[in-house]
């Protein structure tokens, strides 16, 4: 039932990728939860969570490929498409019954694929106390993972963005994805980065001070950007996804700037939160059993924007890259060296 799109998965890149994602994980958990609020958000957060980190590091590479800044009101327009990995340890996830209120583990094995795993054997129980000694019951099957529908389990992610020189050797940085619409899914980008030249300030070689800021080899800048991901879905009824990643980037980048290639590399921190809401009317059947353990009939509860949650990701990057300048082309790749490693390459056009 669960991602059943497989092959048009397999042939699209990161935007109709993330839909169908979206779109498929509500089809699991709308039928699965009928009460205890805490443990059904918990258990989609453990599954979840290591498609939100891949997608926010792969979008959140490829901002900069050299120190040095454009000159004041001269532009560069670059495409590049990044590939975030999924280490191994984020494919499957430890279910710990002592930790839930009243999931429990029913049969198979407590080690549970995430979404960036493989399928799963495991079947969970949902048991409510009821009235009269009697408890109510839901029951399913552990989610599967797509491992098996994602080429070595990388999370892809172009992106297209506009970049100008300004004042006092500083670089202003647009990213934008209008938003686009697929089978009642959404998704829409803005990113912003500054990035300004420091080492102006500070170089003891005066040999290489003196030169016109585009012929220095030796280039040292910070940059900071932030981006926002909003993403979701709208089933054309009062039932839907929304999902908003926020995240800050702030780096330290340093360069080698000569006439034909230029050697980067930088240092960084990143902080980002993931907003998830589940949103609408749901219906949920549950079975009722007596205190023998009996059947003795089912019931239907509705429940309200049933899930909500929040996920933190920070940490510190390294990255290093070259480039390939040639005339008014450029040609780049890098490295990212942090939880989930990234690789980028891409092409742009300074003009």
């Amino acid at each position: 039932m669960l991602f059943k799109k497989y092959n048009i998965m397999k042939k699209r890149l990161f935007v109709t990728l993330f839909i169908l994602l979206t779109i498929n994980i509500k089809a699991q958990f709308y039928e699965v939860f009928s009460a205890a609020q805490q443990d059904a958000e918990k258990l989609v957060t453990e599954f979840t969570n290591p498609l939100f980190k891949g997608v926010m590091y792969a979008t959140n590479a490829g901002w900069y490929n050299s120190a040095k800044t454009l000159k004041p009101y001269k532009f560069e327009l670059k495409i590049n498409t990044s590939a975030a990995f999924v280490p191994k340890k984020y494919e499957t996830f430890f279910f710990d019954e002592n930790s839930y209120n009243y999931l429990k583990l029913d049969y198979g094995p407590d080690e549970l694929p995430t979404i960036m795993g493989g399928d799963a054997t495991s079947h969970l129980i949902v048991a409510l106390p009821g009235s009269n000694s009697e408890t109510e019951i839901y029951e399913f099957d552990a989610p599967d993972g797509i491992k098996d529908a994602l080429p070595l389990n990388i999370i892809p992610a172009p992106s297209l963005q506009l970049s100008m020189g300004f004042l006092l050797n500083s670089e202003v940085q647009l990213r934008y994805i209008p938003n686009l619409e697929k089978d009642g899914g959404y998704i829409n980008l803005l990113g912003v980065g500054l990035k300004h030249n420091i080492s102006q300030y500070f170089s003891k070689d005066k040999k290489n001070n003196n030169k016109k800021d585009e012929d220095k080899i030796f280039n040292l800048s910070v940059q900071v950007m932030y981006q926002n991901i909003g993403s979701g879905y709208d089933d054309s009824g009062d039932k839907g996804i929304k999902l908003n990643i926020n995240s800050f980037s702030y780096q330290a980048i340093a360069s080698l700037d000569y006439k034909l290639l230029s050697f980067y590399s930088a240092v960084g921190y990143t902080n980002a939160t993931t907003t998830l809401d589940v949103l609408g009317d749901y219906d949920y059947t549950y079975t009722v059993k007596d205190s023998n353990g009996n059947v003795i009939g089912t019931n239907t509860i509705t429940i309200t924007d049933p899930l909500s949650m929040d996920y933190n990701t920070n940490g510190m990057n390294a990255t290093f890259g070259v480039k390939l300048n040639l005339m008014f082309l450029r040609f780049f790749a890098d490295y990212t060296i942090q939880e989930f490693p990234v690789i980028n390459a891409g092409i742009g056009v300074k003009f």
